[in-house]
């Protein structure tokens, strides 16, 4: 699974909501030693209790922003416990430098989105063989555009879903052109027309061959597989390849569920 997707509880682990209610009870804190001055927005020197105890809640913060892992504010936050700690500061000076602070903290803790996946859509991200083993070791090359297609149905994108989807069935529809006695060159570049009429030529020669209990439940399995990738290309591959159609998540899941018996089919089969 890739790291970009966490659970709940990584998520909470990663980002501490008690660090986080530190963090905004420090500020609330640091807010209150400036309200408590007499003159916030004054040049005058800020009186020395005042400055020690926003020293040592800068401290408190400065750490804390440490801890989050936000950066940007960390370094801030440093600048202005050295700014607190000079005792010719002015008040206003500090009080704008707390004023950015504040934006900072607040832009870097908004900065991160996250995108909740349901938990009966999780397998989507989860499994590494959405097709089941039989797919996977058959069509292993197959693998990456399943795990996409998992992933665009777990995170609303459905199109690219189906795109991808088509991708999949164009390994298993190459393959089915390998079996039949097409070469490599026949397929390069070609439309899948041209590939499933060129199949269903080759269908064609074989049923002219001798009967023979194999050949009959080949020419089955071939003549299925052949009819298969043609229906799939004229209800959704030319659709979705040449941006002629969008999908809901209901056509999505119907198109997912179909390719996927599809491709176990070939799977055991070949």
């Amino acid at each position: 699974m890739s790291n970009r997707y966490i659970t709940l509880e990584e998520l909470m682990k990663k980002f501490n909501p008690e660090l986080l209610v530190y963090i905004t009870s420090t500020m609330g804190m640091i807010s209150g030693t400036f309200s408590s001055l007499p003159g916030v927005n004054t040049v005058a020197n800020m009186p020395t209790a005042s400055r020690n105890m926003l020293r040592d809640r800068l401290t408190t913060l400065h750490q804390r922003c440490k801890e989050a892992g936000l950066p940007y504010s960390e370094k801030h936050a440093a600048r202005i416990m050295s700014l607190a700690s000079n005792p010719t500061a002015q008040t206003n000076q500090i009080h704008i430098e707390w004023g950015c602070l504040m934006d900072l903290i607040n832009d870097e803790l908004t900065s991160s989105l996250f995108f909740a996946i349901d938990p009966d859509q999780k397998h989507y991200i989860e499994d590494s063989d959405l097709f089941g083993n039989a797919v996977a070791k058959r069509f292993p090359a197959a693998t990456k555009d399943t795990s996409a297609a998992g992933r665009c149905l777990a995170l609303d994108e459905w199109t690219a879903c189906v795109f991808h989807l088509m991708r999949v069935l164009e390994i298993g529809l190459h393959d089915l052109a390998k079996q039949v006695g097409l070469p490599e060159s026949a397929m390069e570049l070609e439309n899948w027309k041209t590939v499933i009429d060129q199949i269903e030529k080759q269908i064609w020669n074989l049923a002219q061959t001798p009967k023979s209990t194999t050949k009959s439940e080949t020419l089955q399995f071939y003549s299925e597989a052949a009819s298969g990738f043609r229906y799939f290309k004229d209800a959704w591959r030319n659709h979705v390849s040449h941006s002629r159609a969008s999908y809901d998540e209901r056509e999505a899941l119907i198109i997912f569920n179909s390719v996927q018996a599809f491709m176990q089919v070939l799977a055991n089969k070949t």
